[in-house]
Parts: C-alpha cells; structure tokens; sequence
C-alpha cells in the first residue's frame, strides 16, 4: 500500500512542479521589481542595471528597468524618451512570456500616448492590456486584477477625453469596484476623481461633490501629493462653473502650490492654466496673461496637444478682450488646429473599432478556453489510465509480499510466544518487588496496633495514617500491574454471575460518607430490585469507584451524583454516572480515556491520569462499552454498557453474600475524623493568642497535616486549610507568623497562593515554605518567582523544615528590630523605602503622629483609620514591630516627647499636651516607667 501511495504522489509532484518553481520565481522577481522602482534607487544605477542586462541578454531584468525607467521619464513629462523605453521593456517581456510584465508595459504605453493626446494608440495598447488580463491564468491574484483596473482606468480617461461619458462612467464604476476589493487607496482616489469628473461633465455637480471629496480622503490615505492638488483643481472647476470666482480661485492656488514642487508637468499644467483662465475670468488681464505664458512655455516644451489647445484658446480670448483682433485670429487659428488634432472623427472610429474587436476577440478566447479544457479531460483520461495500470502492477506486487508475509507469519508466531512467556515472568517478579516492602509495612503497623496495652494513644492516628497510606499505595500498585497484564492479555479474571444492581448499591454506600464530608447528595437509582448478568466483581469495583471519585473530585459543594442502572431490549445494561459539576471541553473530550492524560484547565491538579484508561480496558475485557457526554458548566454522563450474558452462553458460579460484602468501605471520613480529633485536643490545650507564634499549614491531603503537626514543637499553634483559597481566607482572619503550604492542591494551587499573599498589604510580610513532589528546577524557579521564602522538596527531612522555621521567624525578629530603629530614628516617621513591611509602618506612624494630640486616639481609632480589624492590626504589628498596636502608639507618644524635652523650649505641660497626654502626673509616670528619669531631669540631661 504505501508503495501505491508513493507512485501516486510522483504522478502528482511531476505535473505541479514546473508551475511552483515558476510561481516562486514571480515572487522573488516581484520584490525586486518593487526595490527598484523606489526613487531612492538612483536613475544612475538603473542605466548601468539596463546595459549590464542586455549584455547578459537578461531579459526579465531588462523588461523590469525598462519599466521603471519610462515611468520617472513621463513623471518629468519626457513623453517620446518614455514611449521608447516601455517599448524596449515590452519586446523583452514578450521574449521571456512573462505575461505580468506584458500588461504593465502595454498599460504603460497606453497612458504614455494618452498623455501626448494619441488616444487610437493608447486605447489599443490598453484593450490589450485588458484582454491579457482577463485571460491570464491567475487573473484573480493581486497583480493581475491591478493590471485590469489600469486598463480599465485608461479606456475609460480615453472615453472621457472623447465625451463619450456614459462609457467612461461603465468603465470607471468597473474599476472602482476592482480597487476596492484590492483595498488601494491610491486607485480608489483615481477612479473617484474620473468618476466626479462625468458627472461634472453631465452638470451633475453635487454628485461630482461627493465624489471629488472621496478622491481627497483616499489621497490623504495614500500620502499623494499630486492627488490632493488634483482634487483641489477639480472642486475649482466646479465653483467656477458655478461662477464662484473667488472660491475656485483659493482651490487652484491651493493646487498649484501643491503641484509647484511636483517634477509631473503634465499634471501640474492643469493648475497654472487654471489660474490663468480664473483672473481672466475676474477680469484681471495682467496676472492671467503671466498664468498663461507659463504655462505656455512648459506646454510646448513636454509637446502635448491637449494643453496647448487650451492655452491658444485662453490667449484667443486674452487678446479678444484688449481688441488686438489680429493676434486673436492668429491664436484662435493655432487652438482650432490642436483641437481638431485632440477631437479628431477618425480616432473616435479607431477607438470604437478596437472595442469591438475586443469583443470580438473575447469570443474568440472562449472558444479557445473550451478547447483547452477538452484537451485537459483526454490527458484527465491518460492519466487515469497510467494509473490504473500502475494499481494493477502494485497488486500484482502485494500479492507476492502477503505470500512472503504468510511465509514468516510462523516463525513469528514462536518468537510472540516467548515474549509472552518473558512478560508473564517480568510481571511476576515486578509483583513481589512492590509488594514485598509493603506488606512489611502494613504488617509492622498491623502488629504495632495489636499491641494495646503498650501503646501511647497519641501515637494511634499516626498508624492509622501510616496505614491509609500504605493501602492507597499498595492500590496504585495493583492499579498499574493490573493495567500491564491485561495489555500483556495474561490476566485471569475471576468471573461470577450474580445482582448487579445490590453490588452496585453497596459501592454507592461505602462512597456515601465520602460525598456527604464534601456536601454532596449521592443518589442510586435502579429500574428493577434485581438484575443477574455476568460480570468480573473486581473490574465493577474498579469501575464504579473511579467513576464515582471523579465525580465527587469535579462536583462543587451542593452537587448531585447519580449512579443508575437501566437495563436495555438488545440484552444489555448500561450504568451511567451522571454530576452536575464543571464538565469536560469538547477538545478533551477525544483524550479523555488515553492512559496517563489529565485536563489543563482543571483547578485538580492531583491524580495520575490512569483512572479512566483503566476503566475503558476494564469495561473492554468484560466486552462493554463506555463512553461520554458533557459540556462546560452543566456536569458529565459516563455510560458503561455490558452484555447480560457473555459471548458463548458460558455457566459462571454465582456470586455469594459474603464475597458482596468484601467490597471495601471508603476510608477518607476515618482520616478526616481523626485529624479534627487531633485539631480538637489541641486547640483545647492552647487558647488563642495575638502574642502566640502561628504556624498555617495549606494542605489538602489530611495525613501530611497530621505529620507536620507531629513534628512542629508545642510552642507554635498550628492552623490548617485544606487548600489555596481557604488558606488566603485564613490568613487574613489570623494574620500567621508563618505559612507553609503544598503546590498542587484544588481550587487555589501554592504558587497562586504565594502570589496573592506577596501582593497583599496586610500579608506580605509572612514567610512562606513551599512543599512539593514538583522538584523539577523549573518548578523550584517558579516557586520563587511566585514569592516563597523556602522550597523543601517531598519526601522532607524534618530537621530541615523545622531548621527553616527558626530561621524565617529569627529574621523576621531582626526586621522587627531594623523597621523600628529606622521608624524612631526619622523625623516624623517620614522616610523613602521601597520594603512594603517599612512603608505599611510609616504609615501607621504617620496617622499616629497626625492625630497624637487627641487624648481619645487608641489603637481601635488606628485600626478604623487602616480599614482593618482590631485582630488583624494587632498580628500585623506584633509580626513586624514586636509591639500591639497600644504600646506603639504610646512609644511613639515617648518617642515624640523625648525629641520636643531635648530641642523646644516649652513648658513640660505644653509638652504633654502635644503628645496626648490629658494629664501631667500621668504623663510624668509614664515617662519615667520608659525612660528611667521624669521629664524635667530628660530636659537636664546633655544632648
């Protein structure tokens, strides 16, 4: 098959590879056509460019300098020098068949004679233009759709020229549509103007208006300078047709300013014989006659017919209007001869020939088109029989290899049987491997727990936790090695027939204490008491219990699960596991039963991504069926189905009472009873404290709390949360000296806890250790970018930890020290720091030095001040000052005293007063209980 595959994607290469190497030829050619039509490439260069390309008789380049070197010769109005460029750049591009380059220079040509007034030249230059356009194969790309709106724009500037007007408007419309789709400002400009330029031919001069000022939007959009002026000229024309002299005459000054410095003479003369036909018209003969001459002069010079008619017309009437009749006859007699050359009748009927030969000519091109695809279909059919023969040869070739396939299939049948055999054995001794350490573990604890009498009670919990532990380990275990022998297909299941739906209901029950702790309602529902089928009692276990965890782990508080059994017609049942918890992305969904997958946007972040795996391997070995159904808010349905009886009407021993009530009783309440216990016993041995060292502990598996309790000495009292969020809660109820808390944990994990305790004004001075099973560097990296003071990897060593703890806690006795030495030591409490620990001190002393002549200020008029409570100002100040907030205040009352006996010269009363003391003998015993002397010896003292 795949050598099929292979001959068919050559057939395929072969025919498409010439056009994409030409294709991308055109593209690397076009982006140095576009380098060299800058004018920051240099004239110069273009000239040494053009002999060096026809030495190498490199014509593509030729074509391409030629093109750009006519254009900057029209642009300076050097029409012959122009025409004969683009010429030599066609007869190049015509040799290379280059049919981009054909059009542009055909374009070229065309608007090279319709500037000199030679419209038979320039219409046919432009149809051809357009017929190669329209025919040419990727005529729906950027360049070919630009080279139909250039030739539509110059038939339709031919037409307008010839007041052929309703032409010129199809043609203009045509093209402006075209411009929009390539979303060209400039062209968009162009096509505005031409079609404002009808309507103002046809008097229609509100039309003309609105099209004019959309011509202006989009040559401001294009950065054009000749564009603007150009639409300047244009609204002049319309205020002078309307006879507002005054306001054409500010438009064609405007425009002529603008084209002044323009090198497009051509263009520019429409503005200068503008102004001269305006002050004629204002009856200003001196300046219209210098307009006139100029332009003239630069008329004759660039040989353009049209202007000059214009400019002996103006003259005509210059000298009419003095009554030098002689010099107006003269000149009436040289414009007449140049309009007759412009609006000659046998170019009009040259022009209308070559539109009818277009058409003509484009039927012609549809009949060739038809004959190109009837030329397509036969090689179509040669190639369907090339490959139809190639399918019969490579048949012919599988044929042989399925026999030489069939020919090993036995050897490789014996070798299958020995990897089977080696894999049975490496699972067996992988068994006793893990299972050996355990059951010493578990038998230790078993027979340490038998011995009561010798037993301290206090040590009970951390056997039964030992225990837990050990169990949930020793099931992952078995989880993993079951896994791997039924893939080895070396597993023996022990099949039974008995009520599905009792065993199913005693499962449900042993998972009911688990989901009342986390307050939610477990529901079983059965259409019938009784259901016997054929079933595996270890694999509906397995399932059941996987289903039901993943629930329980995704329902929020005051969810609703339900496991149903519904038996079907076609000899099938099917339990379903319905919650109403956050549901599954469609994306995930298609992963969701792969080994080892875990969803990336779930808040548990806990679990080894096996579950699910095992459960569609087990449902699979007992020939069911799972699947399922969920969406993002609205909860999950997984739908087991079994067969009743299995594939070949097997008899299976029933299953007894006794071997039902096997089914293990979940143990999550027992862990969660015994660790309230020990919380319990030990808040009744501490009572709280806002002078007592606070330890918080963020972890959600209850075993780990009770071990970090075990080994933290008596004189911390330790908080728990089982996880981030409850754990910011906490914080900011108590206020701790010290967190410590795992990474990987629901709801909020221990990186987003440390971001948000870092962040807070009230919590940013409580260290943090972080204790993971995450010790990959990254994850260190992240922790403390996160804000954690410590990062201990699990397994911990519990000197380490506590060794951590003394030193967090010491430092933040020394910053307690440094915060209150620089507090006393400024003036008012005023100084610059960046630490929010010093700036949060600050403040409070300035609101204390701010109100300190209020004999009523206390430490609650502090906290309201704060926003905080009377709780939570007194942990916050305890934590970084080593004072409640009563003792601070009055050090600073001290404090301030102090300064005002050592420097002002006031009476100790007035002293007293500035402080808040309301009383003297009480200022006095206060002072000297803090200083040793009263303040009249302070004031002896030297300084």
């Amino acid at each position: 098959m795949a050598v099929f595959l292979l001959l068919v994607l050559f057939i395929f290469s072969t025919t498409c590879k010439e056009e994409a190497q030409n294709l991308g030829t055109q593209e690397d050619f076009s982006e140095f056509e576009k380098k060299i039509a800058r004018y920051s490439f240099p004239t110069d260069s273009l000239l040494i460019l053009l002999s060096q390309s026809e030495k190498k008789k490199d014509d593509r380049t030729l074509a391409a300098v030629c093109k750009v070197i006519g254009q900057r010769l029209r642009d300076h109005s050097n029409f012959s020098q122009a025409i004969i460029y683009h010429q030599n750049g066609l007869n190049a591009a015509l040799r290379t068949k280059d049919t981009i380059s054909i059009a542009q220079l055909l374009n070229q040509l065309g608007t090279d004679f319709r500037r000199i007034g030679a419209f038979p030249e320039a219409s046919d230059y432009h149809f051809r233009a357009l017929r190669l356009s329209e025919t040419y194969s990727r005529k729906s790309d950027y360049a070919g759709k630009k080279n139909k709106v250039m030739a539509l724009n110059g038939i339709g500037n031919i037409y307008l020229s010839l007041e052929n007007l309703p032409e010129a408007l199809r043609y203009f419309n045509e093209a402006l549509t075209s411009e929009k789709e390539l979303r060209s400002p400039l062209g968009q400009a162009i096509n505005y103007a031409n079609i404002g330029n009808v309507y103002k031919m046809t008097q229609q001069y509100d039309s003309a208006f609105v099209y004019y000022r959309h011509s202006m939007e989009q040559n401001r959009l294009a950065k054009s300078k000749l564009g603007v002026g150009l639409c300047h000229i244009h609204f002049g024309e319309i205020y002078e047709r309307q006879k507002q002299y005054d306001k054409a005459e500010v438009e064609y000054q405007e425009a002529y300013d603008i084209m002044e410095n323009i090198s497009d003479t051509w263009h520019w003369l429409r503005a200068c014989l503008s102004l001269g036909r305006i002050n004629l018209l204002q009856g200003d003969d001196q300046k219209a006659r210098q307009y006139i001459l100029l332009a003239k002069d630069q008329a004759e010079r660039i040989d353009t017919p049209e202007q000059l008619s214009e400019v002996y017309d103006l003259l005509h009437q210059l000298y009419e209007r003095r009554g030098d009749y002689r010099q107006a006859l003269d000149v009436y007699k040289v414009s007449k001869a140049y309009q007759d050359s412009v609006r000659n009748i046998s170019k009009v009927n040259q022009a209308l020939d070559m539109r009818i030969n277009y058409e003509r000519e484009k039927s012609t091109l549809r009949i060739d088109q038809l004959s190109a695809e009837y030329e397509a279909q036969k090689r179509e059919k040669k190639i369907i029989t090339v490959s139809a023969v190639i399918i019969i040869v490579f048949m012919i070739l599988f044929l042989a290899a399925l026999g030489y396939a069939y020919a090993n299939r036995n050897r490789s049948n014996k070798i299958l049987k020995n990897v089977d055999k080696m894999r049975s054995d490496f699972f067996t001794n992988v068994t006793h491997e893990f299972r050996t350490p355990l059951t010493i573990i578990l038998g230790f604890v078993s027979h340490v727990r038998g011995q009561r009498n010798m037993i301290n009670p206090a040590v009970v919990p951390y056997l039964n936790a030992i225990e837990r532990q050990g169990n949930n380990l020793l099931q992952l275990v078995n989880r993993m090695l079951n896994m791997a022998k039924m893939e080895a297909g070396i597993e023996k299941p022990e099949w039974k027939n008995g009520n599905i739906i009792a065993y199913l209901q005693m499962i449900v029950e042993a998972y009911r204490l688990f989901a009342d702790e986390k307050n939610i309602y477990l529901n079983f529902y059965a259409e019938e008491s009784s259901l016997e089928i054929d079933f595996v009692p270890h694999y509906i276990e397995e399932i059941a219990c996987n289903l039901l965890s993943n629930a329980i782990k995704f329902t929020p508080p005051g969810g609703t699960i339900t496991l149903s059994v519904l038996p079907h017609k076609n000899n099938e049942i099917t339990i379903k596991v319905r919650d109403n918890g956050k549901g599954i992305s469609s994306e995930e969904l298609k992963l969701i039963f792969e080994p080892f997958f875990q969803s990336s946007d779930t808040d548990i972040k806990t679990g080894s991504g096996i579950g699910l795996h095992y459960t569609k391997q087990l449902t699979e070995a007992m020939s069911g069926k799972i699947s399922v159904e969920s969406k993002l808010g609205e909860g999950s349905v997984f739908s087991v189905s079994l067969p009743v009886k299995q594939p070949g009407n097997a008899l299976f021993p029933s299953l007894k009472m006794d071997e039902m009530l096997k089914v293990p009783s979940f143990t999550g309440s027992e862990a969660k009873e015994e660790h309230e216990a020990s919380e319990k016993n030990e808040n009744s041995k501490r009572e709280h404290s806002d002078t007592e060292t606070t330890i918080l502990v963020v972890e959600d598996n209850k075993d780990i709390v009770l071990y970090i309790k075990s080994i933290i000495p008596a004189i911390y009292k330790v908080i728990h949360a089982i996880d981030g969020q409850e754990g910011i809660d906490l914080a900011n109820e108590i206020i701790p000296d010290l967190i410590i808390s795992d990474v990987m944990m629901p709801q909020k994990d221990g990186f987003a806890l440390c971001q948000e305790v870092k962040s807070s004004e009230l919590l940013n001075h409580i260290p943090i250790i972080l204790l993971t099973a995450k010790s990959e560097m990254e994850d260190r990296l992240t922790g403390l970018e996160c804000g954690a003071d410590a990062y201990i990897n699990k397994p911990f060593n519990p000197d380490e930890l506590l060794i951590r703890m003394d030193k967090l806690l010491e430092n933040r006795r020394v910053l307690k020290d440094k915060y209150l030495r620089a507090v006393f030591k400024a003036d008012n409490g005023n100084s610059n720091s960046n630490d929010k620990n010093m700036n949060f001190l600050q403040h409070v002393t300035d609101i204390v030095y701010r109100d300190m002549r209020q004999p009523d200020f206390s430490s609650s008029t502090l906290a309201e001040k704060l926003c905080l409570s009377i709780s939570q100002l007194n942990r916050k100040m305890i934590a970084i000052s080593g004072y409640n907030p009563s003792g601070y205040i009055l050090s600073l009352r001290i404090n301030k005293a102090k300064k005002l006996l050592a420097t002002e010269n006031i009476s100790i009363t007035q002293v007293a007063d500035e402080c808040g003391f309301y009383d003297l003998p009480y200022f006095s015993r206060t002072f000297k209980k803090h200083t040793g002397v009263t303040p009249s010896q302070y004031r002896r003292l030297p300084h």
